[in-house]
């Protein structure tokens, strides 16, 4: 029987960055692997997690090779075929640098889905493809005082 195969496509949440010590997250504490571990053996969790990803907006600072937007099609090709893909991406897209507003990360999103199902349905053959979005974890209310604070946050005016 072959096992049920989920994509989980995101940012350093998904890769597993701990922040404290700037490495990987051990097995039994990245999200992906904990979830892996709950469905148990008849799943197949696939890590698609990078750091510093965002939805479309291509970064400087980060080579300008961590564009979500521009990775996807490859990616679901790659794992192809697949049973569900998880997108948890967006905490990149509120950098201050792209001073973007939430409708428009939203938006970003939007493209990517369409993007997805379009490629999925016309190039792989997998029109019926299930996709769980995943929203960022909340930042929390110590952000300021956080070493994000810099990436994240606006001088108050």
């Amino acid at each position: 029987m072959r096992k049920k195969r989920i994509v989980c496509f995101g940012d350093s949440n998904t890769w597993g960055y701990d922040p404290v010590n700037h490495t990987r997250y051990d097995e039994s504490t990245r999200w992906t692997m904990v979830l892996q571990s709950l469905l148990g053996e008849e799943y197949q969790l696939i890590e698609e997690g990078q750091n510093g990803r965002t939805i479309a907006n291509p970064d400087p600072w980060e080579w300008g090779t961590k564009c979500g937007l521009d990775y996807a099609l490859p990616m679901i090709e790659t794992h192809n075929p697949f049973d569900l893909l998880i997108i948890m991406l967006g905490s990149n897209d509120l950098k201050k640098k792209f001073s973007l507003p939430a409708p428009d990360i939203a938006g970003s999103l939007q493209n990517m889905l369409m993007k997805i199902k379009g490629y999925a349905t016309y190039q792989l053959g997998c029109p019926d493809l299930k996709i769980l979005i995943v929203s960022p974890p909340a930042l929390g209310e110590d952000l300021e005082h956080s070493a994000f604070a810099p990436f994240l946050m606006r001088k108050k005016q």
